[in-house]
């Protein structure tokens, strides 16, 4: 959320019937405010309005830029986005993959259980075949690629579900930068490799 501060006094607005606007309305010491921030920026965001005084005296105001309406709008444009976040239903979530790793049908296990599932939660199509033997091999050596690929993915080091970078390419930085770091390896420019 973003936020800015009005240095102010606020006043109540009378409402065109003559009786003051009531909207929620709290007062916080500054100290109140420098310890309780992100709270209060919660409250603020569901429609609070947070006055901080010093010595009796209203100080700041705290009002968000983006007002509840105009989220909504945003939220809903969002979702109808093609790059919108992806609904992952019930049992088809990275854990269960992983409880997939070494079974005998794990190709054929992940496209029903992952695949299909993803696919009908988010009207996805042209989705990958993993049970796709010409490509993953056949029987152990198929168990064995689909095991170890998910191994790849289960490194901490690429577990991005705490990540704040909403917004951000990840994946885009990540093949940037690895294009680069291979192409200076080679002597090459990024667009020659």
């Amino acid at each position: 959320m973003i936020l800015k501060l009005i240095v102010r006094e606020t006043h109540v607005q009378p409402n065109p019937n003559g009786s003051a606007a009531m909207s929620q309305r709290k007062s916080v010491t500054l100290h109140q405010a420098k310890t309780h921030l992100p709270r209060l920026l919660d409250e603020v965001d569901n429609g609070v309005e947070v006055i901080i005084v010093r010595a009796g005296k209203p100080l700041v105001k705290l009002v968000p830029l983006v007002r509840a309406a105009v989220r909504q709008v945003r939220e809903r444009q969002v979702r109808r986005s093609p790059y919108a976040p992806i609904t992952v239903p019930a049992g088809a979530s990275f854990r269960d993959m992983v409880a997939l790793k070494g079974k005998s049908d794990i190709g054929d296990a992940i496209n029903k259980k992952i695949i299909d599932s993803l696919a009908n939660a988010n009207k996805l199509s042209d989705m990958p075949d993993f049970n796709d033997a010409n490509k993953l091999g056949s029987g152990k050596e198929m168990v064995d690629r689909l095991t170890n690929l998910i191994a790849i993915f289960e490194n901490r080091a690429l577990d991005f579900s705490k990540n704040r970078a909403e917004g951000d390419d990840i994946l885009g930085d990540a093949y940037e930068y690895l294009m680069r770091h291979f192409a200076t390896e080679s002597g090459k420019s990024k667009g020659q490799f």
